[in-house]
């Protein structure tokens, strides 16, 4: 046992006594003497030399014995032994340095060093130490503390599960997860609002696959939320992934697709829409006219919420509604949707030169279906599709640079997209003025 402080009527018979005991290595089985200078780095062992405390200058206020014992009974999960640093409770008015050997042939099977940490025993549990570390070459765990307790080596907690599924079936949902380095077991926490936290309803001691089932339990038509944590002997992961997944009867017909868009093109309309929970593919029914029925043409067998139609007429109106389809029939039909094919665009409005210095900047309004703008030009004016062009430009502002200062150029434009090629503008012009 250690006392730190400042000692107070040590008369010479007594420093010659303590400076013997420091040779003959004194002390108690749950100590040793301080070492380094009188006040600054001074530390603490334990009988066996592997539990070591180093308080810094300032830590302690008060003359106090310190001392470090084997732990009688602490919790299991630590590796070695685990040690109570006297006196339990003590705070210190800055951190104290804890540190740990372990002897690395004779860690448990399994036991991977790197994951090691300084574990601190708190309401009858171990508990890790932020920010402990763990040198494996010197076989030394060490953490800062700012109080007395039992220490000992434990294996850092699990991380959190990664690649956790969930997917929902006929009154059970099945949740699914890649496993956990150094984890022993896995818990579930779910409810039906989403924002699962360890507060909510507990699966215990699960195993990856997992269904969550029971009629009264997992009802159809819900949606359940899930989080999954793992565990070891040192205790549980204090992050997570949510997932969640709807029940739903596997004899019922699948409901209608939802969510769609429609993007139009040359020859052409690509529909999407949301993927329907228990559907095996799609039937597409399109028509020219509003209002029609399953009779109208159908495309069958759609095996993904994706498809784009072919072979239209440019500028024709078309109309769809889509059914959902699994083993046990078709389900009721969509909403009505509806695109219209391009058509060549009209020409291009407001168009504006502006002269620069050597340059002209054009600007005009974008065309509905235009893919690019073509720039015709000359110096004479009656601007025709034969004369200068600049194609391909895709939106506007254009500048059409290396011009001569001075010299009046005149522009038409025209919009076109896979269809063909709009009329000329309006024909407008500017002059390139130095500054």
């Amino acid at each position: 046992m250690t006392r730190f402080g400042q000692a107070k009527g040590i008369n010479l018979v007594f420093l010659l006594s303590l400076l013997l005991l420091t040779a003959c290595g004194g002390g108690d089985d749950g100590g040793g003497v301080p070492s380094g200078g009188k006040t600054d780095g001074r530390s603490v062992s334990s009988a066996d030399g592997k539990a070591v405390v180093t308080i810094p200058s300032g830590a302690i206020s008060d003359d106090t014995n310190i001392s470090i014992g084997v732990a009688s009974n602490p919790p299991s999960g630590y590796i070695g032994k685990a040690y109570r640093f006297s006196p339990d409770g003590l705070a210190f008015l800055q951190p104290v340095t804890i540190q740990i050997s372990y002897d690395s042939l004779t860690l448990p099977s399994g036991t991977i060093p790197s994951e090691l940490v300084l574990g601190k025993m708190e309401n009858g549990r171990w508990v890790g130490v932020p920010g402990s570390t763990v040198n494996t070459t010197t076989g030394v765990v060490s953490g800062t503390t700012s109080s007395f307790s039992v220490y000992g080596i434990v294996v850092a907690l699990p991380e959190a599960p990664t690649g956790v599924f969930a997917v929902g079936a006929n009154s059970q949902v099945t949740l699914g997860w890649d496993e956990v380095s150094g984890a022993t077991s896995y818990d579930i926490y779910w409810n039906t609002t989403g924002g699962v936290t360890r507060s909510d309803n507990k699966i215990p001691n699960v195993t990856s696959p997992y269904v969550h089932s029971g009629p009264t339990v997992v009802i159809n038509g819900m949606t359940y939320f899930y989080i999954v944590t793992a565990s070891n002997s040192i205790g549980e992961s204090s992050s997570w992934t949510e997932v969640s997944a709807s029940a739903f009867d596997l004899m019922a017909k699948p409901d209608p697709p939802q969510s769609f868009q429609v993007q139009e093109g040359c020859g052409q309309i690509t529909l999407s829409w949301n993927a329907v929970e228990g559907a095996t593919s799609y039937n597409l029914y399109w028509s020219e006219t509003s209002g029609m029925a399953q009779s109208d043409h159908v495309i069958p067998d759609i095996p993904i919420p994706l498809f784009t139609h072919t072979g239209l007429s440019n500028g024709t109106t078309y109309f769809y509604v889509i059914t959902s389809y699994n083993r046990f029939g078709e389900g009721i039909p969509s909403v009505e949707i509806f695109g219209t094919q391009d058509t060549i665009p009209v020409a291009p409005l407001n168009v504006t030169p502006i002269g620069e210095d050597a340059q002209v900047t054009l600007t005009w309004d974008e065309v509905d279906g235009a893919t690019f703008y073509n720039i015709y030009w000359n110096n004479t004016g009656s601007v025709t599709t034969g004369n200068n062009r600049i194609f391909n430009v895709k939106s506007p502002p254009h500048t059409h640079t290396d011009l001569t200062n001075g010299q009046t150029y005149y522009y038409a434009l025209t919009a076109e997209n896979c269809l063909g090629e709009s009329d000329l503008s309006i024909e407008d012009s500017a002059t390139p003025m130095a500054p």
